[in-house]
Protein backbone atom coordinates (compact mmCIF):
# COMPACT_ATOMS: atom_id res chain seq x y z
CA UNK A 1 0.00 0.00 0.00
CA UNK A 2 1.13 3.55 -0.59
CA UNK A 3 2.43 5.66 2.08
CA UNK A 4 -0.64 8.63 2.55
CA UNK A 5 -3.01 6.26 1.46
CA UNK A 6 -6.20 5.22 3.76
CA UNK A 7 -7.59 1.73 3.76
CA UNK A 8 -10.96 1.51 3.34
CA UNK A 9 -12.84 0.00 6.08
CA UNK A 10 -15.27 -2.74 5.39
CA UNK A 11 -18.03 -3.54 7.79
CA UNK A 12 -19.63 -6.94 8.54
CA UNK A 13 -22.37 -8.14 6.42
CA UNK A 14 -26.02 -7.36 8.10
CA UNK A 15 -27.65 -10.58 8.75
CA UNK A 16 -31.29 -10.95 8.63
CA UNK A 17 -33.76 -11.19 11.19
CA UNK A 18 -34.25 -14.73 12.61
CA UNK A 19 -37.72 -16.44 11.49
CA UNK A 20 -36.97 -19.23 13.82
CA UNK A 21 -37.40 -18.72 18.21
CA UNK A 22 -34.07 -21.01 18.23
CA UNK A 23 -32.00 -18.40 16.36
CA UNK A 24 -33.25 -15.53 18.12
CA UNK A 25 -30.50 -15.39 21.05
CA UNK A 26 -28.31 -16.32 18.49
CA UNK A 27 -29.02 -12.59 16.73
CA UNK A 28 -29.00 -10.78 19.61
CA UNK A 29 -25.07 -11.86 20.42
CA UNK A 30 -24.70 -11.17 16.46
CA UNK A 31 -25.91 -7.81 17.34
CA UNK A 32 -23.95 -7.39 20.40
CA UNK A 33 -20.97 -8.29 18.90
CA UNK A 34 -21.40 -6.02 15.58
CA UNK A 35 -22.04 -3.28 18.23
CA UNK A 36 -18.97 -3.73 19.88
CA UNK A 37 -17.22 -3.13 16.50
CA UNK A 38 -18.74 -0.41 15.87
CA UNK A 39 -17.60 0.96 18.93
CA UNK A 40 -13.87 0.95 18.00
CA UNK A 41 -13.36 -3.07 18.94
CA UNK A 42 -11.22 -5.38 16.13
CA UNK A 43 -12.45 -8.72 16.07
CA UNK A 44 -8.63 -9.43 16.68
CA UNK A 45 -8.94 -7.46 20.13
CA UNK A 46 -12.34 -9.55 20.84
CA UNK A 47 -10.79 -12.92 20.42
CA UNK A 48 -8.02 -12.09 22.34
CA UNK A 49 -10.19 -10.86 25.20
CA UNK A 50 -12.80 -13.19 25.09
CA UNK A 51 -10.03 -16.55 24.26
CA UNK A 52 -12.06 -17.19 20.96
CA UNK A 53 -10.72 -18.29 17.96
CA UNK A 54 -9.85 -14.93 15.57
CA UNK A 55 -10.34 -17.29 12.23
CA UNK A 56 -13.60 -18.07 13.89
CA UNK A 57 -15.04 -15.44 15.01
CA UNK A 58 -14.27 -13.36 11.48
CA UNK A 59 -16.11 -15.98 9.62
CA UNK A 60 -18.95 -15.66 11.71
CA UNK A 61 -19.10 -11.53 12.13
CA UNK A 62 -18.63 -11.78 8.05
CA UNK A 63 -21.63 -14.25 7.60
CA UNK A 64 -19.24 -17.04 6.11
CA UNK A 65 -20.16 -19.65 8.47
CA UNK A 66 -23.75 -19.42 10.51
CA UNK A 67 -23.09 -20.82 13.37
CA UNK A 68 -20.58 -20.75 16.19
CA UNK A 69 -19.58 -23.28 18.86
CA UNK A 70 -21.62 -23.27 22.12
CA UNK A 71 -18.12 -22.40 23.96
CA UNK A 72 -17.41 -19.68 21.73
CA UNK A 73 -21.19 -17.79 21.86
CA UNK A 74 -20.62 -18.70 26.07
CA UNK A 75 -17.33 -16.74 25.63
CA UNK A 76 -19.01 -13.72 24.02
CA UNK A 77 -21.95 -13.23 26.25
CA UNK A 78 -19.89 -13.45 29.26
CA UNK A 79 -17.71 -10.59 27.83
CA UNK A 80 -20.10 -8.41 26.68
CA UNK A 81 -22.37 -9.75 29.83
CA UNK A 82 -25.23 -10.75 28.35
CA UNK A 83 -27.66 -13.49 29.69
CA UNK A 84 -30.62 -15.24 29.49
CA UNK A 85 -33.46 -14.07 31.57
CA UNK A 86 -35.95 -16.26 33.21
CA UNK A 87 -37.94 -18.15 31.04
CA UNK A 88 -41.45 -17.95 30.53
CA UNK A 89 -43.21 -21.77 29.88
CA UNK A 90 -46.06 -22.12 27.96
CA UNK A 91 -48.94 -23.28 29.16
CA UNK A 92 -49.69 -27.19 28.45
CA UNK A 93 -52.93 -27.90 26.46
Amino acid sequence: MKKGTKRKKVGPKRKQVPEHPQEIVSAQLYAAVIQALEAGWSVNAIAKETGVSQPALQEWVSGATGSIKQQTSNALCAWLGMRLTDPIIPERE
